[in-house]
């Protein structure tokens, strides 16, 4: 799990550094985090003009979804009483 994250997060910086090369584009994208629908989308956008500040807030709700799914499939048998299939 710690691979993948590391993995994941790595390539959002990647893709950061890639897409907004200069300060005009960065600005760019602090005005679009500023919009409601992204901001319900993404959750609350925190230094986006900084590759850093970029990967946790894009990247937040995808490590959760993968962390809730990691969690629900590698729960015990007994706790729920229900058979979860093994990976």
């Amino acid at each position: 799990m710690c691979l993948t994250t590391v993995l994941y997060m790595t390539v959002e910086v990647l893709a950061y550094r890639s897409s907004y090369p200069d300060a005009a584009s960065r600005q760019k994208l602090v005005e679009l985090s500023s919009s409601t629908a992204v901001r319900m989308m993404q959750g609350l956008p925190s230094s986006v003009d900084t590759a850093g500040g970029f990967a946790v807030w894009d990247s937040g709700w995808m490590l959760s979804m993968i962390l809730a799914c990691w969690v629900i499939l590698r729960r015990p048998v007994g706790d729920c009483g229900c058979r979860v299939p093994p990976i």
